[in-house]
């Protein structure tokens, strides 16, 4: 459920594509709601394919888009426990519990945290490495917040610009809208993707690569050559008769 930022269209659904107090295009609200849900799923299915680093980005930046749910710090409780980072899996668990205090499953992970870290307190090599450890998880955890921050605020800029284009309209006339207006994520280019294979991955045709390339064409010299950590923009068309 979302709220428009005009203040009188409260608890929309889904299905709301637009407002009905001011008509503002919701998809950008819809989109942000979206995030954290799409962040941890994302980090679920790199978790059981054993890339852990990558799964505990995902749940990071899930769990900073503040997601109601305690999937995400349960998930990566048990990834810093099986890591021997065992106050950081304290700290999930207990942040897990604060939503669901009641869940008994829960409860026992953290109890055997906290046991685990008793056996180990005498182990100072190991406190060195798993300091260590952490400090970069905190460092890519920052570098992922900061990112997502910056698409955040370009979608809110974008819905309050169009938010008082609207305004300006309804004040003159009754407008119907006829124009398509786009929104984009930024992907970043990982080994072996090729701009068929993106296309594939977010419209479920390899042939609507060429609408990624018009779109990049600034960055993008030869259709056939991207290469690995490029930003490209993937446009979501959304239109409206």
């Amino acid at each position: 459920m979302i709220n428009c930022p005009c203040g009188f269209g409260e608890n929309l659904g889904d299905d709301q594509k637009n407002c009905p107090a001011c008509g503002t295009d919701l998809t950008p609200l819809h989109l942000l709601n979206k995030l954290p849900e799409f962040y941890y799923k994302k980090g679920m299915i790199l978790l059981e394919k054993g890339q852990i680093d990558e799964a505990t980005k995902m749940l990071m930046t899930c769990i900073t888009l503040n997601y109601s749910s305690p999937a995400p710090f349960v998930a990566l409780g048990d990834i810093f426990k099986q890591r021997e980072l065992y106050d950081e899996a304290i700290k999930h668990y207990e942040r897990a519990l604060e939503i669901n205090p009641n869940d008994e499953k829960i409860a026992r992970k953290k109890e055997e945290a906290e046991k685990f870290k008793s056996y180990k307190a005498s182990s100072q090599s190991k406190q060195y490495l798993q300091v260590t450890l952490l400090k970069k998880l905190a460092i890519t955890g920052t570098a992922i917040l900061f990112l997502m921050l910056i698409v955040i605020v370009v979608l809110l800029k974008r819905l309050e610009n169009q938010h008082k284009k609207y305004l300006d309209l309804l004040n003159k006339s009754q407008i119907t809208l006829t124009e398509k207006r786009s929104f984009e994520f930024l992907y970043t280019v990982k080994k072996g993707d090729n701009l068929s294979s993106i296309a594939y991955k977010f419209y479920g045709d390899k042939s609507m690569w060429i609408k990624i390339y018009e779109a990049n064409k600034s960055k993008i010299k030869d259709p056939d050559k991207i290469y690995q950590g490029q930003i490209l923009s993937i446009p979501i068309l959304q239109g409206k008769d």
